[in-house]
């Protein structure tokens, strides 16, 4: 699947999907990435290219123009009540549910308004659709609808806007839809699958309905492991990606919006009434700067199991043929990390730009020889390091004017309100 998600158009990439439909396991995500980069150290062998399929293992592409109807067929088949009489709000992000959310409701019997409904291939994700939900709440509450579904650009994530104008979010659909399978009987495991990101009030909820709960790293792919590796029937994050898994493998925004409108019409009960017994507490997601993320990841991984970060460090090394490390006390590997990061980022070139980033440049750079190893691999095998001047004998020389841009010359000729930064006047 081309998407870009809930992000602008030019953030376009690839999800690639395995033949049950689900989202490609991380491992064989890995070897796709290598494969691109040129890496193709595989099965314990290096490889020029990877070899084609022969006879009948050779594979074949499919137009599937019958999808769409087919897709919509199903949901429609998944409706147990009657929509008639409601009049339901729907933001489709100028994404990929434009002309198909609107169908799917009113076969059901919803009237429905329908705003962001018009892709040009720009204007996806553009103000509009889940990740922009005030433009919804304002509309439910204008025209007066009994309530809004709000989309992403694919299409997988639903929040929802109640009668008053109020944000339902993926929590409060976890905490709706599994107290109704509870009253039922249908929650299997009695359990509900959540990330580490949800909100406290619903845990307490959950609590009080005598329901357990599961959490996982945030990613709705992390959900649905635990939930095929558990025989849980709900899961989903509080962005909205709600997975049922009798119904799908994924999340899917529209499924999750019908299912909100089943667990209304079923309950006679307006969505504010149905999140009743459910109070989200204060949430705050905060950003913490580290001085290098490579390291702090890798040292939470040290954390978690020391044997198997050192043998991830020593995949990479061995990626590119460098000998394995031996057995590390942690500030020892700590000491591996930081040589290897070093060595990453001055092959990449990006260590400048962080050392400008952090204003340690000056400090680092200024009035230094910048020296390299050449690493070299020998007849028997082993390998001899090097240290070679990178610069000649030349000192480099970093001001503190060079953490700001000159300003062309060219630029302040043509507009007299420019004035040139400190430094460069």
């Amino acid at each position: 699947m081309i998407s870009a998600s809930h992000n602008p158009y030019y953030d376009n990439g690839i999800k690639l999907i395995n033949s049950n439909g689900e989202k490609m396991d991380e491992e064989t995500i890995l070897l796709v990435e290598d494969y691109i980069d040129g890496k193709l150290r595989l099965f314990g062998q290096e490889w020029k290219e990877l070899p084609y399929a022969h006879k009948d293992a050779i594979g074949c592409t499919v137009d599937y123009v019958a999808g769409r109807n087919r897709y919509m067929g199903y949901l429609i088949s998944l409706g147990v009540y009657s929509f008639k009489g409601m009049k339901v709000g729907l933001d489709c992000a100028n994404g990929s549910s434009w002309n198909m959310a609107k169908s799917v409701f009113e076969a059901l019997g919803a009237k429905c308004y329908v705003i962001n409904n018009e892709p040009n291939g720009l204007n996806i994700n553009n103000n509009a659709g889940s990740t922009h939900i005030e433009g919804l709440q304002k509309y439910v509450v204008d025209n007066g609808l009994d309530v809004g579904f709000a989309y992403d650009g694919d299409a997988d994530r639903c929040l929802c806007v109640d009668e008053l104008g109020n944000v339902i979010t993926g929590d409060h659909i976890l905490y709706i839809y599994g107290k109704y399978m509870k009253e039922r009987g249908k929650l299997d495991n009695n359990t509900v699958v959540t990330t580490v990101m949800s909100n406290f009030g619903l845990y307490k909820a959950l609590d009080e309905l005598g329901i357990g709960y599961a959490k996982t790293a945030v990613g709705d792919k992390y959900v649905y492991e635990y939930m095929q590796q558990n025989g849980c029937r709900i899961g989903g994050e509080q962005s909205g990606h709600i997975i049922f898994s009798k119904y799908a493998s994924t999340g899917d925004g529209i499924l999750t919006s019908l299912k909100m409108m089943e667990v209304m019409m079923a309950r006679k009960q307006k969505m504010s009434q149905l999140c009743e017994g459910l109070n989200i507490y204060p949430q705050v997601l905060q950003n913490v700067r580290v001085a290098d993320k490579a390291e702090a990841l890798a040292m939470e991984n040290w954390n978690k199991n020391s044997a198997e970060a050192l043998q991830a460090l020593n995949d990479v090394r061995a990626r590119v043929g460098l000998p394995a490390r031996a057995t590390a006390d942690k500030e020892t590997f700590l000491e591996y990390v930081r040589h290897e990061r070093k060595v990453e980022l001055a092959g990449e070139g990006f260590r400048y730009w962080d050392l400008r980033r952090w204003r340690l440049a000056e400090k680092v750079i200024d009035g230094q020889n910048v020296h390299g190893v050449k690493i070299s691999k020998q007849s028997d095998g082993s390998f001899t390091y090097e240290q070679v001047d990178a610069d000649g004998g030349h000192k480099r020389i970093f001001y503190d004017r060079y953490y700001r841009f000159a300003i062309p010359l060219s630029e302040r000729s043509n507009n007299s309100l420019c004035t040139n930064n400190d430094g460069w006047i």
